[in-house]
Formats: structure tokens, sequence, C-alpha cells
């Protein structure tokens, strides 16, 4: 499993925030996002056993 981390380019201009309450990804990176959530949860689900 390789890991995914989540790009976000505070100056490079842009909007990634909409009047800073409402976010806004690029599809590039709502694609990282999911990624990096499915590896959490598989984490999660393989680690289970050890939190009994």
């Amino acid at each position: 499993m390789t890991s995914t981390s989540v790009a976000y380019p505070p100056f490079t201009g842009a909007r990634v925030f909409e009047n800073f309450s409402i976010l806004t990804p690029s599809a590039q990176q709502e694609d990282a996002v999911i990624a990096m959530l499915d590896q959490v949860v598989a984490w999660g689900r393989a680690l289970r056993p050890l939190r009994k």
C-alpha cells in the first residue's frame, strides 16, 4: 500500500475556500482526499484486533 497525501496550495492563488468557510477543492484534491480516507479506513480495520 502506498501512502497518499493531499496538497493544499496556500500561495498559488487557487481557491480552496470560499468566504473562508465553504471548502471547494479541485478535482485532483478531491480524488486525493478520497484515496487518503480509504487508507485511513483500511488501517483502522487492520488494527481493530489490536484494540480488543
